[in-house]
């Protein structure tokens, strides 16, 4: 009895366990990648290894794999579940616990030049040319993946529904075929799929994501489960990654072809476009280097295998035969389109075809429940999908749908104003109703922010749509072409920047200094040795790398002339007359919400003429012209060195009404008259052109004052507490040196923050202020470092106008000012809102037009 025992525990041991051999690496196939997607030979092993997920190994496979390098199989287990959920299976972790044990004995082993064992040989082939160090390490990079060939070869009957319009769409839009096998990694082509996440449909786009593209998604509607329809908004994320994506390549390699180019296209559909467009500036555009090299908390193995797994799903999409047996795929579903012109209830519409609620249900998957169940009603301009074999009178039917009545919503909506102390489970609570729908009926997001003054739309009754749903390609598209092409053939100007030095001053950190010069902090590290950060002193001087820059142009941008300011091009190319502004007081042309636009912009000037609000007399004009001449620039000449005396600003400052200089906020302003010989040679230039802009230099004391006023870094009190708020290229570090407390604890302590990590741009923070002298010191130094800060960067670039730009999927102003070698802060200064407010897709940014000085 004892010897049957221990008979069937070795034969249960056989079962889950199974020894490492050299035929568990995955095996060779020949790979064709097409002409659009790279397939360089260092990720054909990784391929390979998602080739054996997709078509060999079942769901109650358990594969033990490198973490890093997933072709090193190291074990499969059989386990029903596969690799589990949250906690793995007993027999899953006793096999990891195993190979972990076994491969620090192959390293002590090897360390010691011992004999190996039949086992501990097979699983030393695995790392051949590999030091002890790196087996080491591999018993911590352990990890299971599960099978999913049973997965696939359901995918493949489901793609039969939908690979004709996929195709369709892609060639319509200027997409490679082989992204319709992307699905395949998304969802297994289940048009019903939903992720813990939020993410649905084929493609898994996010709530936020889609309405970005232009899909709808409200209580009603949720286009994301329309196959069609979130083709077409996965087509144009795509499309957006190529346009932002391809240029940034090029910058870095002018000679990177489209196939190079799309892996990180590909990529950024999982990881992010903003993610992947700064793996390309810090490793460059080779992408088995990114993948080796590139380093972020969020690049780690999903994002990894995420293109391997892409090209692996369509090779075994396109030889599925060599991987199952024959398979019945579905056929698309035959149904006619029809306009439904008034709001109906769904029933009704079913009933006017001659169908059941379930059939129409079926055809029309983007209408979400409550339609179906009778709460809401089918919207107006809502494109329904009728079978086509549901009568032989169908057109006649499609057309009398436009002579039914429209109905009533069964049930009442009800609005709530948000008043001060109200949250949103509060809410919820008050009126009986779940706080869960509440919130996404609203769309308030993970924190679920309600706002004093917004009105709440309370879950439970009928939702009526504002306005009728439109076309999804003129949505989604906005009537833009894209072609790929058109896109490699841009013209791109490289201008390289030369290695410079760098003082060290009062309050700077390295990582601060490195955005300063748009350069990568590990850049600046290398290049000066440096490997703690917090070792540098104030006075040193570091070394700042060149760096390969672009001043290249897009063609959807809308550019200015510089005689309209204020008003945008009708044009969505560039015009060969627009006018480009030479001097830096074109920044004070912007959209000026305050003096710190103006004063920061290093020209401060004067209206002369009475429409603009702002007045100065002759008594004024005449206490200006007893003073020594000014500093004046035209648009024509470079500024001339002219003596100027701080008492003459103060005296410019003092012929200005305060009153009036408040009500000529928003407008531009110009130099008076001045006896001297440079208000001649202006005089002269007016002949050539009357509407140049001349500006005067202003005093340090004037600079502050209006600083102060504009409000964007006084340090006001509230309660009992100083606060400011967090503006661009600020740290905590600076706080405290500001205030002369040496470290940024007490800081941290004040705000009961545990990290510096969470202050982020807008975030408003404590200051630990005793008195009015030390407000008025932290005033200062926060003024001057960031008119240091501006004026460094105008020693290298020039603005020669601004053009505009429209908010894109993934869009954010990080990804916006990278995208266009824009420092945030510049940024922040022609759109003063930008880190205030969420942006939609359409949304207008006013960019400037830089250009780098010869010097």
């Amino acid at each position: 009895m004892i010897s049957r025992l221990i008979c069937f525990f070795l034969l249960m041991l056989s079962v889950h366990y199974s020894p490492v051999h050299a035929s568990l690496e995955p095996k060779h196939y020949d790979l064709n990648c097409g002409e659009h997607f790279d397939c360089p030979q260092a990720l054909h092993r990784r391929i390979h290894f998602w080739i054996e997920i997709f078509g060999r190994h079942g769901t109650e496979s358990a594969v033990l794999h490198d973490r890093d390098q997933p072709e090193k199989v190291y074990s499969v287990v059989r386990s029903p579940n596969g690799c589990g959920g949250r906690k793995a299976p007993k027999a899953v972790e006793r096999e990891r616990t195993r190979i972990k044990q076994s491969l620090v004995s192959l390293a002590n082993k090897r360390s010691k030049r011992q004999k190996l064992t039949h086992q501990e040989q097979q699983l030393s082939s695995l790392f051949k040319n590999q030091s002890i160090s790196e087996i080491r390490q591999a018993s911590s990079r352990i990890r299971c993946q599960s099978g999913n060939a049973t997965r696939f070869q359901h995918a493949l009957k489901r793609f039969g529904a939908h690979q004709p319009i996929i195709s369709q769409a892609l060639e319509t839009y200027g997409l490679p075929q082989g992204i319709q096998y992307l699905p395949f990694v998304e969802s297994a082509y289940s048009a019903t799929n939903y992720s813990s996440v939020g993410a649905a449909g084929l493609w898994q786009l996010m709530p936020r994501t889609a309405t970005h593209l232009g899909l709808l998604v409200n209580p009603v509607i949720d286009e994301r489960y329309d196959p069609e329809i979130s083709t077409l908004g996965a087509i144009r994320y795509l499309q957006h990654s190529f346009e932002v994506l391809a240029p940034a390549a090029r910058r870095i390699d002018a000679n990177v072809s489209l196939a190079e180019i799309y892996p990180f296209v590909m990529t950024s559909y999982n990881f992010g476009l903003s993610g992947m467009l700064k793996a390309m500036n810090e490793v460059g555009v080779n992408f088995v280097d990114v993948l080796d090299k590139y380093q972020s908390n969020n690049f780690q193995v999903a994002v990894k295998n995420f293109y391997a797994s892409f090209l692996a799903a369509r090779h075994v999409a396109t030889h599925h035969e060599q991987f199952f047996s024959s398979i019945d795929k579905n056929k698309p579903a035959d149904t006619v389109s029809a306009i439904n012109n008034k709001p109906r209830q769904a029933k009704k519409i079913a009933r006017h075809f001659g169908i059941s609620i379930d059939q129409l249900k079926h055809h029309n998957p983007a209408l979400k429940p409550g339609v179906w169940k009778g709460r809401h009603l089918v919207p107006e301009g809502f494109k329904l999908q009728i079978p086509a074999t549901t009568s032989y009178q169908l057109k006649t039917k499609i057309a009398a749908l436009n002579l039914l009545s429209a109905d009533k919503p069964p049930r009442v909506q009800r609005r709530y104003r948000v008043r001060r102390g109200d949250t949103a489970c509060g809410i919820a609570h008050r009126f009986k109703v779940n706080c869960r729908q509440l919130i996404r009926n609203n769309n308030l997001g993970k924190r679920a922010i309600v706002r004093v003054g917004k009105h709440i739309t309370l879950p439970g009754g009928s939702v009526i749509l504002k306005h009728p749903v439109t076309s999804a390609e003129s949505r989604i598209f906005r009537g833009k072409i894209f072609s790929a092409s058109a896109i490699m053939q841009q013209p791109v100007t490289p201008a390289q920047r030369k290695p410079s030095s760098y003082t060290v001053a009062s309050g700077d950190t390295l990582c601060g200094i490195a955005r300063q010069f748009h350069i990568r902090c590990k850049e600046l590290k290398t290049a000066n040795g440096i490997r703690n950060s917090a070792l540098i002193v104030k006075g040193q001087t570091l070394t700042i790398p060149g760096k390969q820059l672009s001043l290249a142009k897009k063609s959807r941008h809308v550019y200015f002339s510089g005689n309209q300011s204020a008003q945008l091009s009708n044009t969505d190319d560039q015009s060969t007359d627009t006018q480009l502004i030479p001097d830096q007081g074109y920044l004070a042309e912007i959209h000026s919400y305050s003096y710190l636009d103006q004063y920061l912009s290093s020209n401060f000037s004067l209206q002369e003429n009475t429409e603009s609000g702002l007045r100065v007399t002759e008594n004024q004009r005449s206490q200006l012209n007893q003073q020594q001449p000014l500093h004046i620039a035209t648009a024509n000449t470079k500024q001339q060195p002219v003596k100027t005396a701080q008492n003459q600003v103060k005296a410019i400052a003092k012929a200005l009404p305060k009153k009036n200089i408040r009500s000529a906020r928003h407008k531009t302003v110009h130099q008076p008259k001045v006896a001297s010989d440079a208000t001649k040679k202006l005089k002269n230039s007016k002949a050539s052109s009357t509407k140049k802009s001349h500006t005067v230099q202003p005093g340090p004391d004037t600079k502050i004052k209006a600083l102060l006023a504009s409000g964007d870094l006084r340090v006001t009190q509230q309660g009992n507490h100083w606060i400011i708020q967090v503006a661009t290229d600020e740290t905590l570090g600076h706080y405290a040196d500001w205030l002369n407390i040496g470290f940024s604890k007490p800081i941290l302590k004040l705000n009961g923050i545990k990290s510096s990590r969470s202050v982020r741009i807008g975030k408003t923070i404590r200051l630990p202020i005793k008195d009015q002298a030390t407000k008025k010191r932290f005033e200062q130094k926060r003024l001057a470092y960031h008119h240091n800060l501006q004026q460094r960067y105008f020693n290298r670039y020039a603005i020669t106008g601004k053009k505009q730009y429209r908010f894109q999927s993934g869009d954010n102003p990080w990804t916006i000012a990278t995208a266009h070698q824009i420092p945030l802060w510049l940024l922040k200064r022609y759109n003063p809102d930008i880190f205030k407010s969420q942006h939609d897709i359409g949304n207008v940014v006013i960019l400037p037009i830089l250009q780098a000085q010869q010097s």
